[in-house]
């Protein structure tokens, strides 16, 4: 179940993300490439699609973007970026989000990098 509540989407019972309008960074591996068992969950406001999902490898689910949606969207297209590793990162500070997890987040995606390069 997910509801928008002054500024934070909630995700079965878990804040997953918050507005964040200070100019704060958070890039994180979002390529849609690095996950599995994506399923659309809400659209902002402001037309961005929340997705969940788990990265390859990790049975943890987490909220996010898809990076090649955001980049095909000339509003978000700034936000993406092609990190060192060839997989699209997403800046969720340009979006004006802050990850509730960014950490877990971040770790879960380093892992999914090393699965991708072993397929």
């Amino acid at each position: 179940m997910i509801c928008a509540l002054i500024g934070v989407v909630v995700v079965g019972g878990v804040i997953a993300l918050v507005r964040d309008n200070g100019g704060h960074t958070y890039p994180v591996s979002s390529d849609a490439r690095l996950k599995t068992n994506l399923r659309h969950v809400d659209t902002l406001d402001n037309g961005i699609r929340l997705y969940a999902f788990q990265y390859l490898g990790d049975p943890q689910t987490f909220v996010g973007v898809k990076a090649q949606e955001l980049a095909d969207d000339v509003r978000f297209a700034p936000t993406v970026s092609v990190g060192p590793t060839g997989y699209l990162v997403v800046d969720y500070g340009k979006l004006g989000l802050k990850l509730a997890n960014a950490d877990a987040m971040k770790k879960s995606a380093q892992g999914a990098l090393a699965v991708a390069d072993s397929l």
